[in-house]
């Protein structure tokens, strides 16, 4: 792990980019206060459960037998590049979660993989959480479990000409 935060432990936004190292923890908005970033090549996760966060977005997000199942942004899909990034089990994810938006501290849950997914607008992930990536369950590991998500959904239309019969033999024949 990274960053050494303590499962179980909260934080609130300012301690999380002091921990970091981010060059302006005071700072309101911009790196790390908005739902899920990326930072120092690691991902964010900010989820508020059961209610709407500060900014009024009312997102499904529930906790439950220490998974966390989260929807993406309105306008997000597993196609987003995000979403995609966060997914790939290349990167360190940190998952922190309140009950309460008028609360300013998050608990620190764990590391998070990739339990399971809907390919959803807005898209919906199932985290797991574990304390280093070695302790991630073997059939959920990005290279055992990946299930290649797709690229955009493309369609074709192909135009397609029924041969007379009779026409085919009378130019043969």
């Amino acid at each position: 792990m990274k960053f050494k935060f303590k499962i179980g432990r909260k934080y609130s936004r300012k301690e999380i980019k002091a921990f970091v190292g981010h060059s302006n923890p005071d700072a309101i908005g911009g790196d790390l206060a908005t739902g899920y970033t990326v930072f120092q090549a690691c991902f964010f996760i900010f989820a508020t459960i059961d209610t709407a966060g500060r900014t009024g977005h009312d997102y499904p997000n529930i906790l439950m037998n220490n998974e966390l199942y989260l929807f993406s942004k309105n306008h997000h899909t597993l196609t987003t590049p995000s979403i995609k990034n966060m997914m790939d089990g290349e990167y360190e994810v940190y998952i922190f979660t309140r009950e309460n938006s008028k609360d300013p501290n998050f608990n620190f849950n764990g590391l998070g993989y990739v339990r399971d997914y809907e390919n959803t607008k807005p898209a919906h992930i199932v985290w797991g959480f574990v304390e280093s990536l070695n302790k991630i369950p073997f059939n959920y590991k990005a290279a055992e479990r990946k299930k290649f998500i797709e690229g955009a959904k493309k369609e074709n239309t192909t135009t397609r000409y029924e041969r007379n019969i009779y026409a085919r033999e009378a130019f043969i024949g």
